[in-house]
């Protein structure tokens, strides 16, 4: 696994001497050690409230780039193997039971026996108390938003808040930003006004996710996504890879890669200053490449 952050007087009255020096040591060595536990526990609260500020919840979040297969083991894993009760929510996907029931035979093949479907328009359900994962299947991201009952959203939300594992896949994945990728640069030009953004699930405040990166060379959208979204960093995955993210870090799990893309502070763009749809520039920006085993502290 990788990482990437004087001379002693004689005394006359010994005894009273020394007894003095223990009173006076037992007074300094507590106090030495109360400042110095402070200081840790200070140290300790800046850490968590700046781990807080972009991870804002206790559970897991599991996202992968699409073509969910082997990445699919770690999640199945993390919910608890063949005792894992898994709830399918198939909102994306334009044909909700063939997604549900494909993401079950995957899950099924695992081992998993106890899977729960909850389809669009089910309206009054909610997840059961003893779910142990909520996987989130592929289609369109804004059709997942759209068609999510706002209860059931909630109980998501707070499930995932309060340590519960929540995964998505391609659109899955995409949704778990406050401003998500919505589609557009198609010819994987960066051109104003090409990348449509939108409001996801907000699972991730300060992260825009892509997806299907390497196999539909969408490389640069979230060059763009960042540059239009300031204070955010995006992070990009390839099919069958998945990042696993929970308090202050993220791992990488799968067959391809994961990118990272932040703003550097010479960060610059003529993105808003160029005709719409005309080519523009982004420049100054770290890219990084991760694999299996590597580690991302935020």
């Amino acid at each position: 696994m990788r990482t990437y952050t004087g001379r002693r007087g004689f005394c006359l009255g010994l005894t009273l001497a020394c007894g003095l020096a223990f009173a006076f040591a037992s007074h300094i060595v507590p106090f030495v050690d109360v400042s110095v536990r402070a200081r840790a526990a200070a140290e300790e609260k800046t850490q968590d409230e700046k781990a807080g500020k972009i991870i804002p919840f206790k559970g897991t979040l599991y996202l992968i780039g699409g073509g969910a297969n082997q990445s699919l083991d770690r999640f199945v894993e993390l919910a608890g193997g063949k005792k894992a009760k898994i709830v399918i929510i198939p909102h994306a996907s334009s044909q909700p039971q063939e997604a549900a029931d494909s993401a079950a035979n995957l899950f099924a093949a695992r081992g998993v026996k106890n899977i729960v479907t909850i389809m669009p328009g089910q309206s009054g359900i909610g997840l059961p108390k003893d779910v142990s994962g909520v996987y989130l299947t592929g289609g369109d991201q804004n059709r997942l938003v759209r068609l999510l009952d706002k209860t059931l959203a909630g109980e998501i939300s707070d499930y995932l808040m309060n340590g519960g594992l929540v995964g998505g896949t391609s659109a899955g994945a995409a949704a778990a930003a406050k401003r998500m990728i919505a589609g557009g640069m198609d010819d994987s030009l960066i051109k104003s006004g090409s990348l449509l953004l939108g409001d996801g699930l907000g699972y991730l405040p300060e992260i825009i996710v892509d997806t299907h990166v390497l196999q539909r060379a969408r490389h640069d959208r979230l060059l763009v996504a960042i540059t239009l979204v300031s204070g955010t960093m995006g992070i990009g995955l390839d099919e069958d890879t998945a990042v696993e993210i929970s308090g202050e870090r993220l791992r990488v799990w799968g067959v391809h890669h994961v990118r990272i893309v932040q703003r550097s502070e010479k960060h610059s763009s003529n993105l808003a200053s160029v005709d719409k749809g005309a080519k523009a520039n982004v420049q100054n920006v770290i890219y990084s490449v991760l694999s299996e085993g590597d580690e991302w502290k935020f």
